[in-house]
């Protein structure tokens, strides 16, 4: 087997601009350090119980995000702890021990990957943290690990190169480690866990997150690993992206909403200042992420209520934004499917009283339109439609109409994002009366965040 050298990738252009996000949006990040006690608090357990969970899953390890939190809470095992308990404790004080490494700036060796898969492997296995000294052959793979003599040297060759290529991208880097590991397959067991552990190893080292892999992506990891062997980094390179990118909105979310419920978004508005530059592509990437943020804080706000109240609720369901080729069918034939990013049902005192939600389609012209039409063609904005909560019910996502909902679509176009809102006017159209929108700029979503709540619960139930 031959360790591939990562100073070799060649990167296609839809990578290099995501690698480009990342680094905007994290530089942004930086700059608000250091964060109070309050968000680091927060940050330290908002992602670990899915990340663990998800990790524990993929390996066909069944535990629950539940079973996770309360391991956190008790991080101790006694005699009639499970298996899965056990594995559960692992998992974490091994994703302690690579926490330690980064802290202390401790540089990536073999014998710091051989104690990381030893924690994995407490108490379950007789040789953790052991290389195999057996053969192994994993089933449909396209590559079969070397031999248990090339292992050590392999590992050996792997850190160091690891070691000379600092001056790489960060996702890069911890793409290449991931999927180098794997392909080593150095263990008996605990190697895709070893591995993503390190791929977090990585990216924490570059001062960026722990993505970890989702279970739901179980299919399109492998694949992206299986491309990786072949020497095409693009796959797994952007679906590391795509997740440090979700963790990185919601990262900034909570140190916005812990700050000011007045400040969110306004830090990263001028991140698409060189969109000129970036092509097509670079514009999706942008205009996904302040759609994203708007969608996270919302469902945030929804959930720290259902927290404080004991009569209002809400239920949220996210939905995956819209990826760049559905996002280029919709500008350019107006059509599309799937388009759902938020469905959310609205209660009070246990009893749903009705149902929003939130579409991706391409902005109609209208005569509140502030922008120049050449600059407004084949945007795509985030639309509203909604009403009774009954079962069977077909909203109208074409003419959305409520005397109570103000908000009708969000827009972000020339770097700025504007809100449509209806007024209490009307005017003759086509079909009959028809609303008169209002068109502004907004710079913080929040307070839109803020207002549509009020529409829900103030003007709509009239609390």
């Amino acid at each position: 087997m031959e360790v591939l050298d990562p100073r070799t990738a060649e990167l296609a252009p839809e990578t290099q601009n995501l690698f480009d996000e990342v680094s905007s949006v994290a530089s942004d990040l930086a700059k608000k350090r250091p964060f109070s006690q309050e968000v680091n608090s927060r940050l330290s357990t908002e992602f670990l119980p899915d990340r663990i969970t998800a990790s524990l899953n993929m390996e066909g390890i069944s535990v629950s995000r539940r079973q996770t939190l309360l391991m956190m809470d008790a991080m101790t095992l006694s005699e009639n702890s499970s298996k899965a308990e056990a594995e559960i404790y692992n998992a974490l004080k091994a994703d302690e021990f690579i926490f330690g490494l980064t802290e202390e700036n401790h540089p990536l060796t073999p014998s710091a990957i051989r104690e990381t898969n030893k924690i994995l492997q407490k108490e379950i296995l007789p040789s953790a943290g052991k290389f195999r000294e057996t053969e192994v052959e994993i089933t449909g793979a396209s590559f079969q690990p070397p031999p248990p003599a090339d292992i050590e040297p392999l590992v050996r060759e792997m850190t160091s190169l690891y070691g000379e290529t600092e001056a790489l991208h960060p996702i890069l880097r911890a793409a290449w480690l991931h999927a180098t590991f794997t392909r080593i397959h150095p263990f008996e067991d605990g190697n895709g866990r070893t591995g993503r552990l390190l791929q977090d190893y990585s990216l924490l080292s570059s001062d960026l997150y722990p993505t970890g892999i989702p279970s739901s992506r179980r299919d399109d990891y492998y694949d992206a690993l299986e491309k990786a062997d072949s020497g095409d980094w693009n796959p797994l390179c952007q679906m590391i992206c795509e997740f440090e990118l979700a963790i990185l909105s919601r990262v900034t979310s909570i140190l916005e909403e812990v700050q000011s419920r007045g400040q969110f978004i306004e830090t990263l508005a001028r991140r698409a200042s060189d969109k000129k530059t970036g092509g097509l592509h670079k514009q999706y990437v942008v205009w996904k992420q302040r759609m994203q943020n708007f969608s996270d804080q919302l469902a945030a706000t929804c959930e720290e209520l259902n927290s404080s109240s004991d009569i209002l609720h809400v239920r949220s369901e996210k939905f995956d934004a819209i990826d760049f080729r559905k996002w280029r069918e919709i500008s350019e034939t107006g059509k599309s499917t799937n388009t759902w990013f938020l469905k959310q049902t609205w209660f009070s005192e246990g009893e749903a009283f009705y149902r929003t939600i939130f579409f991706f389609k391409r902005h109609n012209f209208r005569p509140e339109d502030v922008h120049d039409r050449d600059d407004l063609y084949g945007a795509v904005s985030l639309c509203l439609t909604g009403g009774e909560p009954q079962a069977n019910v077909r909203y109208n996502f074409d003419q959305f109409t409520d005397d109570e909902i103000r908000l009708r679509e969000l827009l972000y176009i020339n770097d700025k994002m504007h809100l449509y809102t209806a007024t209490t006017e009307k005017r003759k159209g086509r079909f009959g009366p028809e609303e008169i929108w209002a068109c502004e700029e907004i710079g913080d979503t929040s307070v839109l965040v803020q207002s549509f709540l009020e529409d829900m619960f103030v003007r709509k139930l009239g609390i």
